[in-house]
């Protein structure tokens, strides 16, 4: 989602079913990731990318995906 919306499409919405981030958001400590100096959770090691991603107009909906269809 980020790298389409930051290459010009717009009306992008990234699903995910649980908090924007994905996975590592519920992680309680990350500190062997290239960058990290000292060791923080999950939420604030994404939050620059959430950050990063609303400025570029993507839009997050907090729900599971059950069927794609092809028109």
């Amino acid at each position: 989602g980020l790298y389409a919306t930051r290459g010009g499409l717009k009306n992008v919405v990234m699903l995910e079913k649980g908090m924007p981030g994905g996975q590592i958001t519920s992680s309680s400590e990350i500190e062997n990731y290239p960058g990290v100096a000292q060791v923080m959770d999950g939420i604030s090691f994404m939050a620059p990318w959430n950050e990063q991603c609303m400025r570029f107009g993507l839009k997050h909906e907090m729900v599971g995906v059950e069927q794609i269809l092809k028109n």
